[in-house]
């Protein structure tokens, strides 16, 4: 999904909200670590709120992840 121009792993237009996933092999380089940081401020500048998660997170920590989501996501729609 395509958000201004930016290329979101998940998104949830209704509540504006974005949650994007981060390995290691793509995100590994101070280059790759500033682009996500200008992306995640145009992005909350836009209106949306972003959450992000490392591949080990997700892999090691599922149970977290979906409550944050769920949180967020709570959050947006009041």
């Amino acid at each position: 999904m395509k958000i201004d121009r930016f290329e979101v792993d998940f998104l949830w237009r209704q509540q504006r909200a974005i949650v994007e996933v981060d390995g290691w092999e793509s995100h590994r380089t101070r280059s790759a670590f500033e682009e996500d940081r200008a992306r995640d401020g145009r992005l909350t500048l836009l209106g949306y709120s972003v959450l992000r998660f490392t591949w080990r997170q997700l892999t090691s920590d599922r149970r977290g992840i979906a409550n944050a989501i769920r949180v967020l996501l709570r959050a947006r729609a009041a």
